[in-house]
């Protein structure tokens, strides 16, 4: 998986939050939104990315899960023939409108700086073990910034709209490969998170408009 990391000025709202009767401060995060991600780390003046994620044809997620120390955040995901509309001839080299981009927060429970810490972002491919579908046969590119404790991470990779008939799960582990021990394939080709692991871990499923499958469902 190809990786930059651009240094960006984004604006993030830190609220410190004392819970009643508890004495502990917490940070309460209000995170930029996958359009804000996707103009932070533009490598263009153009805005094309961030206004496909502020589109209606954006799949809006904001779910969170947590998981050890860390809160991860999926925001959004915008993908393939969506991305037309916001694409110049001038711009296709920065954008790919053959492309998914993804878009997560991570942050830490307490509310402490992530300290530059980052975690692979993975598409999962329903009833497909992970060696035969990962970022690499994806060709998944990851670029991230860190702003206030927070990391943003900005993932692109083929278009998986394509494989909408057969699930998509979103997934982050500490390193590439580690999802083969961190995720289980199940019979019924879901994918769940493995029981016995005890690492940090996130997985979402997402779900996409089987219309724009290779074999869309009747």
């Amino acid at each position: 998986m190809k990786k930059t990391k651009k240094n960006v000025a984004a604006a993030l709202i830190a609220l410190s939050v004392v819970l009643a009767g508890g004495g502990t401060a917490y940070a309460a995060y209000h995170y930029l939104t996958a359009g804000e991600i996707a103009d932070s780390v533009s490598v263009s003046d153009n805005r094309n990315l961030a206004e496909a994620f502020e589109s209606q044809d954006a799949i809006v997620i904001d779910k969170s899960q947590e998981s050890g120390a860390y809160v991860f955040q999926l925001l959004g995901i915008v993908t393939g023939s969506h991305l037309e509309p916001y694409v110049t001839n001038a711009s296709k080299a920065d954008i790919d409108s053959q492309k998914t981009y993804i878009t997560m927060a991570i942050s830490k429970k307490d509310g402490s700086a992530m300290a530059n810490k980052k975690f692979c972002i993975s598409p999962l491919i329903g009833g497909t073990p992970f060696e035969e579908v990962n970022n690499e046969t994806l060709k998944t590119e990851m670029t991230w910034f860190e702003q206030d404790g927070v990391m943003y991470e900005l993932v692109a990779c083929d278009d998986l709209e394509v494989f909408a008939d057969q699930g998509v799960w979103i997934s982050a582990v500490d390193s590439f490969g580690d999802e083969r021990n961190v995720f289980v394939l199940n019979p019924d080709g879901s994918y769940t998170k493995n029981a016995e692991y005890q690492g940090v871990s996130a997985l979402f499923e997402v779900l996409f408009d089987s219309s724009g499958a290779d074999n869309p469902k009747e």
